[in-house]
């Protein structure tokens, strides 16, 4: 698929809008909390249960310490499980896929 000089420029556009609010600058797993722990560009540190991620919920504790940032810092990949965490999606409390999240816990859901 080829992409028109426009398409790629209005793409970039999107990708800096998505950046502005929140990437990823270091990312861990707290193994003793299990929990997944991000610095943002901002200085904010978040944390979020392991358990209400999809894609790292069902993951022994050993395969979440390898945590790549994609170089936007808007995504977090986990090679040894081949996972990914998409950080807007996060942001905006979205753990999982539509599916997922109505199987959450109401207060979680309310974010």
């Amino acid at each position: 698929m080829d992409l028109t000089d426009q398409e790629f420029s209005e793409a970039e556009a999107r990708g800096v809008a998505l950046r502005e609010k929140g990437y990823a600058t270091a990312a861990r797993y707290d193994h003793k909390a299990n929990r997944l722990i991000i610095s943002l560009h901002n200085g904010v540190e978040m944390t979020v249960p392991v358990h209400l991620i999809q894609d790292l919920a069902d993951a022994a504790p050993s395969q979440l310490s390898t945590i790549e940032i994609a170089p936007s810092g808007l995504n977090l990949h986990w090679p040894e499980i081949d996972a990914d965490v998409y950080i807007p999606g996060i942001l905006a409390g979205t753990f999982g896929t539509k599916s997922w999240m109505a199987k959450l816990p109401n207060k979680v859901k309310q974010l």
